[in-house]
């Protein structure tokens, strides 16, 4: 699967949706440059709001309201998930800066065949 990338460069909350049926999903953050992290979490909830996609499911909820769920950094650095996720929460403090944040998923076990 293509990686998700962004290049956020003021503190805030960013929200990624994910492909909840993958076997595996790493979010790595480099370029760190003025800015830092100050948590990383992730939710099953469904965030896809009404303004953030054109076909918004009945079930999506606010990403506020979602029930984040706080994630550590392995020993190298990348936060690594091996169960479903829906959506991840990255908050960044600090200054103004530069961050490059990358998101990679591993497909199916049954679609590899």
């Amino acid at each position: 699967m293509r990686p998700i990338r962004s290049t956020p460069t003021e503190p805030g909350t960013y929200y990624y949706p994910v492909n909840r049926y993958t076997d595996e999903t790493v979010l790595a953050i480099s370029g760190l440059t003025g800015l830092t992290v100050t948590s990383v979490s992730w939710t099953l909830d469904n965030i896809r709001a009404e303004s953030q996609a054109v076909n918004a499911v009945a079930n999506a909820v606010p990403a506020a309201s979602a029930n984040w769920i706080a994630k550590t950094a392995e020993a190298d650095g990348t936060y690594q998930w091996t169960h479903p996720i829906d959506s991840i929460r990255v908050i960044l403090g600090g200054a103004t800066g530069t961050s490059v944040i990358t998101i990679v998923q591993d497909i199916l076990s049954s679609e590899r065949s």
